[in-house]
C-alpha cells in the first residue's frame, strides 16, 4: 500500500474518530454539562468563529492547495506560497478585526460582547486551517487531522466535565474555546 493511501486510511479513521467524539459530545456530553443558553452560546461563539476565520481566509487555502505543484522546486521548497498565504491571512485577518472592534455598529450585541474571544479562535481556526492544507501538500494528514479533530472534540469535553463537577466556571469555559483551539494550532504549527 501507498503512503498516500496509507495516509488516508490513518486520516479516515482519525475523522471518524472525531465524528463519534463530535456525537458523544453534542448528544450526551453537553446536553448533561449545560443548561440550553450556556450551550447555545457556546455554539453561537464557536460558529460565528469558525464562520469569520472563513470569511477572514479570503479562499486562500484553495490557492495553498491548488498551486502548490507550481511553486514547489524539486527539493520540496515552497518559493514563497507559504509567504503569500500568510500575508493575505494577515490581510484578511486585519479587515476581520476591524469589523469586530472598529465598526461594530451593526453587529449584535453577542457578537460585540464576545469579540476578542471570536477573533482569538478564528485566528487560531485560520493558522490552524493553513498548517492543515500545507502538511497536505506534503502527503502529512494523520497528526494534523489528529490535532485539527480529534484533540479539539477531547479538550472541549475535558472543559465540560471539568465545569459540570464545578472546577471551573462558565467564563472559564467559554475562554477554554479559545485555549482548545489556540494550542491546536499551535501543536500544527510546531509539527
Amino acid at each position: 500500500m501507498g503512503v498516500i493511501a496509507r495516509q488516508s486510511l490513518k486520516a479516515s479513521a482519525v475523522n471518524y474518530a472525531g465524528a463519534f467524539i463530535g456525537i458523544l459530545n453534542t448528544f450526551f456530553l453537553f446536553t448533561l454539562c449545560f443548561d440550553e443558553s450556556e450551550l447555545g452560546q457556546i455554539r453561537y461563539i464557536q460558529e460565528i468563529a469558525i464562520l469569520s476565520a472563513n470569511f477572514a481566509s479570503l479562499g486562500i487555502f484553495n490557492v495553498v492547495i491548488r498551486f502548490f505543484p507550481e511553486f514547489k522546486t524539486d527539493d520540496n521548497k515552497n518559493r514563497g506560497i507559504l509567504s503569500f498565504a500568510i500575508a493575505v491571512l494577515l490581510l484578511g485577518l486585519g479587515i476581520l478585526g476591524f469589523i469586530l472592534f472598529r465598526y461594530d455598529s451593526f453587529l449584535p450585541q453577542n457578537i460585540i460582547d464576545n469579540a476578542p474571544l471570536i477573533f482569538v479562535i478564528a485566528v487560531a481556526v485560520v493558522f490552524g486551517s493553513l498548517c492543515f492544507n500545507y502538511s497536505s501538500n506534503f502527503g502529512l494528514v494523520t497528526i494534523p487531522s489528529l490535532l485539527k479533530n480529534l484533540y479539539v472534540k477531547i479538550g472541549l469535553a475535558v472543559f465540560g466535565l471539568a465545569y459540570f463537577y464545578v472546577l471551573i466556571d462558565f467564563t472559564q469555559v467559554l475562554n477554554s474555546l479559545a485555549i482548545v483551539y489556540v494550542t491546536s494550532t499551535l501543536l500544527l504549527v510546531l509539527y
